[in-house]
C-alpha cells in the first residue's frame, strides 16, 4: 500500500501596488502568510514582532504588528503597533508562530482599500 505523496505549497505572493515607494521585502509577506514572527531592528532596538497586516498609507507601506520582545525582554504592555516598513531593518523570519491578537480589528477603517496582505483568523 502506497502512502499519498506530500506536496508542499508556498503561500500566494502578495500583490504590491505599483505606486508603493518603499519596496516590500518577501520575508514580510511570507511572515504574514505563514503567521510566523519577524526579528528586526527598529529605532536601534532589537524587536521580535507578530505581523498582522501590511497596508499603505500615503503610498508608504505600514506594518501593524504586536511587539513580543524588545531587546530580549517582554514588553510591559502587549499591544498592536504601526511600523513604517522603511524603519524596520535587519528583517529575518523566525520559526516562532503567532496567533492573531484579540484586539486586532480586521475591519479597521484605517486599512480601507489599502491592504496588501492580512494574517488569516486563528
Amino acid at each position: 500500500m502506497e502512502k499519498p505523496r506530500l506536496v508542499l505549497r508556498a503561500p500566494a505572493a502578495a500583490v504590491v501596488p505599483a505606486d508603493v515607494v518603499t519596496p516590500v521585502p518577501p520575508v514580510v509577506t511570507t511572515a504574514i502568510a505563514r503567521k510566523l514572527c519577524l526579528q528586526a531592528t527598529y529605532n536601534k532596538t532589537s524587536i521580535r514582532i507578530a505581523p498582522h497586516v501590511l497596508y499603505t498609507r500615503h503610498d508608504d507601506p505600514i506594518l501593524d504588528a504586536v511587539v513580543l520582545e524588545r531587546d530580549g525582554a517582554k514588553p510591559k504592555l502587549i499591544k498592536l503597533g504601526a511600523f513604517r516598513l522603511s524603519g524596520l531593518t535587519d528583517l529575518a523570519l523566525t520559526s516562532f508562530p503567532f496567533t492573531r491578537h484579540p484586539q486586532f480589528d480586521a475591519d479597521n477603517p484605517a486599512y480601507g482599500e489599502n491592504v496588501i496582505l492580512m494574517a488569516t483568523p486563528n
